[in-house]
């Protein structure tokens, strides 16, 4: 796992919305505050869910920028647009412009998307995830291990595949 206390950190939709469906988004804001940002393509996906009943998301559109914490951001150089249509191939368009913005602007992509990180580890891009970040949460004693493990297990039982079912004291 990176050490992304101090990075940049561009989301994609499935962290965003680990924590968004178990009524836990504002669990980021500590963490992310001035360094987190999302993608319009993340943002367009944000409210599809929305508009196909998946009101709990609602939370994510609130917390975007200027009023709220996170930042949405683009591909706009010419490096960032052609990594961006490159990655389209495979990938999402939340996916792809997370990683284009995340490579190109040096921040850290939270995706749990196994396609994403086996194409971010071929363009030397760091990636967390949902456990990543609960494990953070520990860390920087936003919330203790056994409401860490509380988290996981909620977000197990609203569609998270997690690797693991509990968060390992010191990790």
């Amino acid at each position: 796992m990176p050490d992304h206390s101090q990075s940049g950190m561009v989301f994609d939709a499935t962290v965003l919305s680990n924590f968004a469906r178990i009524e836990q988004f504002h669990r980021l804001a500590p963490l992310y505050s001035k360094r987190g940002a999302t993608t319009l393509m993340v943002v367009e996906e944000v409210q599809r869910g929305i508009q196909a009943g998946y009101s709990r998301l609602e939370v994510i559109l609130s917390s975007l920028a200027p009023a709220g914490w996170l930042a949405v951001v683009t591909p706009e150089t010419a490096e960032e647009r052609s990594l961006y249509v490159n990655l389209l191939a495979t990938l999402g368009a939340g996916e792809a412009s997370c990683l284009a913005v995340g490579r190109m602007r040096n921040m850290v992509v939270a995706t749990d998307d196994r396609a994403a990180r086996l194409k971010a580890a071929k363009h030397a891009i760091r990636v967390t995830g949902t456990l990543g970040i609960l494990t953070r949460l520990v860390q920087e004693d936003i919330v203790p291990l056994p409401y860490a493990n509380e988290l996981l297990s909620r977000m197990i039982h609203q569609g998270f595949r997690s690797p693991i079912r509990e968060l390992e004291p010191g990790s």
